[in-house]
């Protein structure tokens, strides 16, 4: 294994419940964007005959205005969010050797849909639009709940969450958590809420405004993070949509 001055999952498991990582290569980050424009734009040619009027604005995704507010949610069901086969296997190649370095350890993504192919995750949240943003949460407990039945255990290895930020503002529109709550599972409790895509869990307990972060880190600059750790989006009070990538990772111990 590598030696590194900071010890990322150490700060992750014994830390606050979070760790900032290096920025990444930027043409990755703008493929995945590409990508989400492409996506979006040939979703909408499938939900609506006319969906040459949506597109006043290049990128698409600024084009939500235009976009009627009953088909918006359809652009990004669960299915629809995950990037396809062919930039998953461009993307991945890329951060399995950074995360390798980074973190010391063999990397296995995981793929809780069953794609054959690792689920990397897209979410697109438009400015000023609650009902985009979900429940805070802890990802451990999609799994408790049997959510994510393919999602296993696997010997000598630790699963964690990455989130990477392509488009947001680290002030105005950014990751919420709440630190070293991933130490404290029995304090934080959830309950289980039905949504237009299915059961979540959500967090049970009251929750004041000081106890929540927003994590500074800036678009390009993923942040992982410990499964129990609670945490959620932020209200977008940026001009732009926020973008980003999140997907399950294992690492040896």
């Amino acid at each position: 294994m590598i030696n590194h001055t900071k010890n990322f999952i150490k700060e992750v498991n014994e830390g606050v419940g979070f760790s900032r990582l290096p920025e990444i290569d930027y043409k990755i980050t703008s493929y995945i964007f590409n990508e989400v424009n492409k996506q979006v734009r040939d979703k909408l040619k499938k939900l609506s005959s006319d969906y040459k009027e949506y597109l006043i604005k290049d990128p698409i995704i600024e084009s939500f205005e235009n976009i009627e507010s009953s088909l918006w949610p359809n652009l990004f069901t669960k299915e629809q969010r995950v990037l396809n086969k062919n930039a998953v296997e461009f993307i991945s190649s890329y951060l399995k050797k950074y995360l390798s370095k980074l973190l010391g350890s063999d990397i296995i993504f995981g793929d809780y849909l069953g794609l054959g192919y690792p689920s990397f995750s897209l979410r697109v949240v438009r400015p000023n639009f609650a009902s985009d943003i979900g429940p805070l949460h802890a990802d451990q407990w999609f799994i408790d709940m049997g959510l994510q039945p393919l999602t296993k255990s696997i010997k000598n290895f630790q699963l964690f969450k990455l989130w990477l930020p392509i488009q947001s503002d680290p002030k105005l529109s950014n990751l919420l958590v709440i630190p070293n709550s991933h130490k404290q599972k029995n304090k934080y409790n959830y309950k289980i809420i039905k949504t237009d895509s299915g059961e979540k869990p959500s967090i049970a307990n009251n929750i004041d405004k000081d106890q929540l972060v927003m994590i500074d880190n800036p678009p390009g600059s993923p942040l992982i993070f410990n499964m129990s750790l609670i945490h959620g989006g932020s209200l977008n009070k940026s001009k732009k949509c926020r973008v980003s990538m999140e997907f399950e990772f294992y690492a040896s111990k």
